[in-house]
């Protein structure tokens, strides 16, 4: 689907009614399609590499919150509804993703943009008492909050959420989408370096998620520190003409 999207196999624009849309426009604004292709990609990666594309992406602006040992991936589950008692929802309560691992959750809410003002405590807020509803004492875990973009410069910082059921306060982490393409492209450089047997699938992998971000508008070029040493730059001072 990445490939159709990229070489505009869809057609540049299609008309539904009276109106005119441009696909490849739709894809670069579309919330829900880019949070659900990077995600689910990232849920193919061994869990070694998944989790150190969570945290270091989540600790460029504060210290980690996420625990330090990678745990085995039991499911995902996109957009679940849970039960919206102690909330002020009506009908559900719906986060963006929920990661099980074999020792914790995570619930990850992503907004579109990486600055802004779209995300809002008062929503995790509500998210990690219906989880509370949604999973009784004996199903539940330790449980992380992972917002996703969507905050101003100088808001990354965020207090951790107070939990009377659960006795505990959940931790917040918060990265941005660039910050993901960057930790991606610095894997994929070095595991590019190692034998093709060992990490073809992982390599086909990190692949799809560097298309899956041109397609929804990032750029994926290779970051100057990723390139081979043989390419870094000499920054001796060159001679005047």
């Amino acid at each position: 689907m990445l490939h159709y999207l990229s070489h505009n196999k869809c057609g540049r624009r299609i008309q539904v009614g009276e109106h005119v849309y441009s696909m490849g426009r739709l894809f670069k604004t579309e919330e829900d399609s880019f949070t659900s292709s990077i995600f689910e990609l990232l849920t193919y990666l061994p869990k070694d590499i998944l989790w150190e594309v969570l945290t270091a992406a989540s600790s460029v602006y504060h210290e980690q919150h996420l625990p330090a040992k990678p745990s085995p991936l039991l499911s995902f589950e996109f957009w679940p509804h849970w039960n919206p008692d102690s909330t002020e929802n009506v009908n559900f309560v719906e986060p963006d993703l929920l990661l099980e691992f074999e020792d914790y959750h995570i619930i990850v809410e992503a907004k579109r943009d990486d600055f802004g003002e779209t995300q809002w405590r008062g929503q995790w807020e509500k998210e990690v008492t219906s989880y509370c509803n949604q999973y009784q004492e004996t199903f539940r875990k330790d449980v992380y909050l992972l917002a996703v973009a969507g905050l101003r410069p100088g808001q990354e910082r965020q207090q951790a959420i107070k939990v009377d059921v659960l006795e505990r306060f959940v931790p917040v982490s918060f990265t941005r989408w660039k910050d993901i393409r960057n930790v991606v492209l610095e894997i994929t450089a070095r595991v590019a370096k190692e034998p093709i047997s060992v990490y073809s699938g992982v390599l086909h992998v990190l692949n799809s998620l560097l298309l899956a971000f041109r397609v929804h508008g990032f750029s994926s070029a290779l970051l100057l520190n990723t390139l081979p040493q043989s390419y870094q730059i000499n920054y001796t001072n060159l001679p005047r003409l």
